[in-house]
């Protein structure tokens, strides 16, 4: 399970809220949900798909097992006077946080062996998984490959299980912005696929980055994030 960090989670909350990469993935089965629909958006970090979904739909119940997180998404919330968004801190695969949703979204966000029996047991009528298809990692400097597309081995599995799905793509901005070049520096040594033991220049850092007019986020890291949107229908569904 992903792990946050004081930093990583301050990245994710600038990157969430400077760029318009949940409203894209929102787009992708915004057709499917009702505005009647409850929607768990699990492993829900600092809630940028929650806020993206939360206009569309009576509630958004978002889980996340890290209290940090959790902590930045209520205190967000609140600001931002969001009545039907409801933060909770909790192991959605373990702990039982509803009685039932109509929705569950797990984006980039668990193993197919723990999404199915836990929508399962909240009686979930579908279920949105959300995975990379990027080639090659977007955040670590040099740009290696990806070992394994994880969108494919998902349709692998789901073949193998004999699961009907609907396969939607996307593909949306989904860059990083930084307060400085140390900022950067730092960002790129957490994402690196070598351990962090690589040093950054400064003019190794303006090759990758793009200079803005921010006096917040003077400096921004460009990236594509390629997506697929698996959703299935599972049976039996929740009686009315």
């Amino acid at each position: 399970m992903y792990m946050w960090t004081d930093d990583t989670l301050q990245w994710m909350m600038a990157a969430t809220r400077h760029t318009l990469l949940y409203s894209g993935i929102a787009s992708l089965f915004e057709d499917i949900i009702l505005p009647e629909s409850i929607v768990c958006d699990a492993g829900c970090g600092t809630g940028g798909l929650s806020f993206a979904l939360a206009p569309k739909v009576r509630q958004v119940v978002a889980v996340d097992s890290d209290a940090r997180a959790i902590k930045l998404l209520r205190k967000e919330t609140r600001a931002k006077r969001i009545g039907n968004l409801t933060p909770i801190c909790a192991d959605i695969f373990t702990d039982k946080v509803a009685e039932y949703f109509d929705i569950m979204v797990f984006c980039r966000f668990g193993k197919l062996e723990e999404i199915l029996p836990t929508a399962y047991r909240y009686d979930s009528k579908k279920i949105v998984i959300i995975k990379q298809r990027n080639k090659r990692h977007r955040f670590d400097f040099q740009q290696v490959e990806n070992e394994r597309c994880s969108c494919d081995m998902l349709l692998q599995q789901l073949a193998e299980a004999r699961i009907p799905y609907e396969l939607r793509s996307g593909t949306f901005e989904s860059g990083q912005p930084f307060t400085s070049l140390d900022d950067a520096r730092a960002f790129f040594k957490a994402y690196a696929k070598n351990g962090g033991l690589m040093e950054f220049t400064d003019a190794q850092l303006l090759e990758r980055v793009i200079t803005m007019e921010n006096p917040v986020f003077p400096y921004h890291l460009p990236a594509q994030a390629e997506l697929c949107a698996v959703i299935c229908e599972l049976q039996p569904a929740r009686e009315e």
